[in-house]
């Protein structure tokens, strides 16, 4: 099976009455494109340097974590699993990403390695959850939310190909 390409999200929320930032990988909620195997749950997460008042990334930090995102995507593509998302709250940056029960033994230094290279205190905790419950209860936003990221996406295309979207 060919993998599913990323459909990014990013959208404004709240997680215990705080300020959130979310970013979701849609594709995988169609489970066909979720790597078989992956029942354990891991979130990498990072203490930023300077959030913001409301406990966001402020500009600068958000740049640390778009190199640290990239650097992550990059180095766990080795590995069978697949990134779920992301959350900024409450002045920490943590990444979701499903992986076998039993990880190759040098998959959560190299989880870690992006966070430490942006000099961030880090940490990594692991859970099962083979129904990727997290996933659909927690990362994943709502319908109307999820339908209208695909609407603007599909509207963003047409005009790319030159299509007069006026009406």
């Amino acid at each position: 099976m060919q993998k599913a390409l990323p459909h990014w999200m990013t959208y404004d929320a709240e997680v215990d009455g705080a300020a959130a930032s979310i970013r979701c990988d849609l594709a995988l909620f169609d489970r066909e494109a979720r790597p078989q195997g992956t029942n354990t749950l891991f979130v990498v997460g990072a203490t930023l340097h300077s959030p913001s008042a409301s406990g966001l990334s402020t500009p600068s930090e958000e740049a640390a974590i778009e190199r640290a995102r990239a650097a992550l995507t990059e180095d766990l593509a080795t590995f069978e699993v697949a990134i779920a998302g992301s959350v900024i709250s409450r002045g920490s940056w943590q990444t979701f990403f499903y992986g076998s029960d039993s990880p190759e033994e040098d998959l959560i230094p190299t989880a870690q390695r992006p966070l430490r290279a942006e000099g961030w205190s880090d940490w990594i905790q692991a859970e099962s959850d083979p129904e990727w419950t997290r996933y659909s209860t927690f990362l994943l936003p709502s319908t109307a939310e999820r339908i209208r990221s695909v609407n603007e996406r599909a509207t963003q295309s047409l005009s790319t190909l030159g299509l007069d979207l006026s009406e």
